[in-house]
């Protein structure tokens, strides 16, 4: 009986000690949170609930700036795209501007230049319609022809056609040759008949670029001089003349 007594005393006791630590843990608990009937409770103080509200607001702060840096960021990345285009678009205007001034300098230019002399004594004018290169570089595959005309007629045995493409260089010359004598002089001179002469000239430039000259020239006897006239485009095809 004694054994007896003696485990349950030592029952009780070892109930009790874990009742009275129970008993202290819960007294340890921290101040916000209250234990009653099995139910806990918290109750957090001012200042944690303030602490709370303060790192809510930076946070919401924090991404405010990020979202406003983002923004801006992109913002500037389309201002930069859109400069960039339009460096390129003007570069490429540039250098276009550039081949544009280089091949209209470096390029051949025929023109024509006239001379003309009377013979009173013989009745007699001579003309000469020369075609010169009045460019920096050759002109490549060069043919012209031209065609003298009477009131609107073309004469005959005063027209010259060139035989086959040639290289007409820099200050170099092309001269067609005619004259008129007896009546038909006469007629021009006092103005009965109109005297007209249209040059045309084939080439090509650098890279094979084609070029043409076209112009047509009145004589005028008071000045003793041809006069361009107004034209409207070739009518002569020298490649195709026979």
């Amino acid at each position: 009986m004694s054994r007896k007594r003696q485990e349950r005393k030592k029952q009780h006791e070892t109930s009790g000690n874990a009742h009275s630590k129970r008993e202290k843990e819960l007294s340890d608990k921290p101040e916000h949170i209250h234990i009653d009937g099995g139910r806990i409770e918290t109750d957090f103080s001012p200042n944690l609930v303030e602490e709370y509200r303060t790192g809510q607001k930076q946070q919401r702060t924090r991404e405010t700036k990020q979202y406003i840096v983002s923004v801006f960021t992109l913002i500037g990345v389309a201002i930069y795209t859109s400069l960039t285009f339009w460096q390129g678009c003007t570069l490429r205007k540039q250098l276009e501007v550039s081949r544009d001034t280089f091949n209209a300098v470096n390029r051949p230019y025929v023109g024509t230049v006239v001379h003309l002399s009377r013979d009173t004594k013989a009745n007699i004018l001579t003309l000469n319609f020369s075609l010169k290169n009045f460019g920096s570089i050759p002109a490549d595959n060069f043919i012209a022809d031209w065609n003298p005309t009477i009131d609107g007629k073309r004469q005959p045995g005063e027209r010259e056609v060139q035989q086959g493409p040639s290289v007409l260089f820099p200050s170099d010359s092309f001269t067609f040759v005619g004259t008129f004598v007896g009546s038909d002089l006469d007629q021009i001179m006092n103005h009965t008949k109109i005297l007209e002469v249209e040059v045309v000239a084939n080439y090509t430039g650098p890279g094979g670029k084609q070029y043409q000259h076209c112009s047509k020239h009145r004589f005028w006897p008071n000045t003793m001089a041809f006069i361009p006239t107004a034209y409207t485009g070739c009518t002569l095809h020298p490649e195709n003349q026979k």
